[in-house]
């Protein structure tokens, strides 16, 4: 369901087999620059990594809702430092989760039900906006990652 979330102190290179297990849902410009923001954190600040669904973003509207959510996330605490939209950096985690759960009030048309309750309910199966990823320094060389299945699905 999510990536495991490991507490032991790693090494530089485990830090980046870490950040390579990622690979598999960024191309790898996009990754040298998840790696740069990992590097520019600070100890526990937390990043928000988003990846945007090409599939989603090929529908011409929902640029507007890209937009809205990227807006709504720098208002929100979350720093654009690269100027990515999709690399956000927060001074701390109940930031980043009061902007995820102020966006899914203020934006619902960003959320949805996953595609497993979306058919126990006979609704249709949407195409994904993105999948969040929650990256967190925890020491000069370890890091603690999660993919954040609640990030842009419906809480109720």
């Amino acid at each position: 369901m999510s990536a495991t979330v490991t507490r032991k102190r790693k090494t530089q290179s485990h830090v980046e087999n870490d950040c390579c297990s990622l690979q598999a849902t960024f191309d790898k410009e996009s990754m040298k620059r998840v790696k740069n923001a990992f590097h520019s954190a600070k100890k526990d600040d937390p990043i928000l990594v988003i990846h945007w669904n090409p599939l989603w973003l090929a529908i011409p509207q929902n640029e507007v809702i890209r937009e809205d959510v990227i807006n709504h996330i720098i208002t929100n605490h979350g720093t654009d430092r690269e100027e990515s939209g999709f690399i956000f950096h927060f001074k701390q985690f109940n930031q980043l989760i009061a902007c995820r759960d102020t966006m899914e009030a203020l934006i619902p048309v960003a959320f949805h039900y996953p595609p497993a309750i979306a058919l126990r309910l006979g609704l249709p199966v949407p195409v994904e906006m993105a999948e969040a990823w929650i990256i967190i320094k925890t020491a000069v060389m370890s890091t603690d990652y999660n993919n954040d299945k609640k990030f842009f699905y419906k809480s109720s």
